[in-house]
């Protein structure tokens, strides 16, 4: 059904046998859900940020808050939810022996639990198939705090913790935080030993944040923030203390300021189908510091980031971010980085019953400082899908990808198409070197994605590439089928205090 005309619905024959293999979300878990209650004044902000928070619980399509006067002082307010179906199953294959199937689902009973298992195989591990379980409870007592339970084991990976924890849902949500701990045993097989060695580590991470509205017309927001994290690394082979960040044993302290002014506004087709999609529009600014206590050394850390987002014009509308970080250690820097990101979204063109949209993206990222054993490579989800090279990597990238997607009209029930065409190029340097003397790819094709935003499954992708331009020794996959989630655009909503990312 259209979540704007609820009481009009024709079901097919499919959907008729889907609705009767799907269990409603119980009324009592909406209201729980609500960020007001009978009595409130009427907020339009509260009712848009809740609106929002609907739609993004794993287990609704889309969601309406109508506001219906009864007097001069009392009005009525009427929620309006569709469901997604919520039972689905995902699988990626990573050649003949190797791949992952998993099966979930998002919304047990109408109660907002998610449950699911997977399963990975590779040939070439000892341990194999493995096996994994998740499990997530919505929203506990009305309190908007997740737990999550998890447990793996498979492909010489043992894994399991608890993840609880909540965010800031809306604009007046004063605190959010969250605890995680968990246990890995697992063997690294590192470019310095002859063969794997075992590693066990204990990882506790404690975050708390405190959101103080400034103005509630702007949603301008300061949030400052605290964070602990212990990567307790009690067993692993030996490292030189400039390497393996990740297998080193250390405590990090961290805070962090922010400055946020962010509103949403309701878009379709972008990353969607056709259902509701949020689009921010605002700024961010953060300063983080700290000191971590390692087992070879202490130091400070230092960084900072901005974004922003805005319409262009009627062009449409354009994303840019720059992030700065670095360990100093006795006055010198380590592990430094520097990045800028660009991404533009098109305003919707049309061409008869078709939608049409660009997208553009560049990046920019410079490390500095950085451990031996860490380079930058072309990362897939920045469009070098179907391309790989283990033997290359640098520590300046620089990346570009165009992509134009025409939406079809065609429904197939409730499956809907989108044609796609892509081209991206990227550049791997080193720190003194110029851009053209470093690696150079290239990438150019065509596709089609097939969706259903009524079901909780992946995109389905057929990607078609050509890659003109590649080192030597590079492996391409010219036709790729995979399973895509849906992308979401960055937000200007800020997290648990962090270090910036390294990739």
């Amino acid at each position: 059904s259209n979540i704007n005309t609820p009481d009009f619905f024709e079901p097919n024959r499919t959907e008729r046998l889907l609705n009767k293999t799907h269990f409603n979300t119980n009324e009592l878990i909406i209201k729980k859900n609500l960020l007001f209650r009978s009595g409130d004044t009427i907020s339009p902000l509260t009712l848009s940020d809740n609106e929002r928070y609907l739609r993004e619980l794993p287990y609704i399509d889309d969601a309406r808050i109508l506001v219906v006067p009864v007097s001069d002082s009392l009005a009525d307010v009427i929620v309006v939810t569709k469901d997604i179906y919520s039972l689905g199953a995902s699988a990626s294959l990573a050649g003949v022996g190797k791949g992952k199937v998993s099966v979930f689902e998002r919304n047990i009973f109408g109660m907002g639990h998610e449950f699911g298992i997977d399963v990975p195989w590779d040939i070439d591990s000892t341990n194999s198939p493995g096996f994994g379980v998740n499990y997530k409870v919505n929203n506990l007592g009305k309190t908007f705090t997740n737990l999550g339970l998890f447990f793996h084991d498979g492909l010489g990976r043992k894994t399991y913790g608890i993840d609880v924890g909540r965010r800031l849902i809306s604009s007046a949500t004063k605190y959010a935080g969250n605890i995680t701990l968990r246990k890995t045993i697992t063997s690294e097989d590192l470019d310095s030993l002859p063969e794997p060695h075992p590693v066990k580590y204990n990882l506790q991470d404690y975050w708390l944040l405190r959101s103080f509205l400034i103005d509630n017309k702007s949603v301008t927001r300061l949030i400052v923030g605290v964070r602990y994290t212990n990567n307790n690394v009690f067993l692993h082979p030996y490292i030189h203390p400039d390497s393996y960040h990740n297998l080193q044993q250390y405590r990090l302290f961290l805070g962090s300021v922010s400055y946020s002014v962010q509103r949403f506004y309701k878009a379709s087709l972008i990353y969607g189908y056709g259902r509701t999609e949020d689009i921010p529009h605002g700024l961010l600014f953060n300063i983080t510091a700290g000191r971590e206590f390692n087992e070879f050394k202490n130091r400070y850390y230092a960084g900072a980031s901005v974004s922003l987002g805005e319409s262009v014009n009627k062009l449409g509308y354009l994303y840019y971010s720059a992030a700065f970080g670095t360990f100093i250690n006795h006055n010198k820097t380590e592990q430094g980085i520097l990045s800028f990101r660009a991404n533009f979204i098109s305003n919707l063109l049309y061409t008869g019953r078709y939608r049409l949209r660009n997208f553009i993206n560049a990046e920019y990222t410079r490390g500095f400082d950085r451990y031996y054993d860490e380079s930058l490579t072309f990362i897939c989800d920045d469009g070098f899908s179907g391309f790989r090279n283990d033997s290359i990597g640098n520590t300046q990238r620089l990346a570009f990808n165009f992509e134009t997607v025409l939406f079809s009209p065609i429904d197939f029930y409730g499956f809907r198409f989108a044609l796609f065409g892509f081209a991206d190029a990227g550049f791997l340097f080193g720190t003194n070197q110029f851009v053209a003397r470093g690696e150079f790819v290239s990438a150019f094709g065509l596709g089609l994605r097939v969706r259903n935003d009524n079901l909780i499954l992946n995109t389905l992708q057929i990607r078609l590439g050509f890659y003109p331009n590649v080192p030597p020794y590079s492996i391409t996959t010219p036709l790729m089928v995979s399973g895509e989630q849906m992308l979401r655009p960055y937000n200007f909503e800020p997290g648990q205090p962090s270090i910036v990312p390294f990739k």
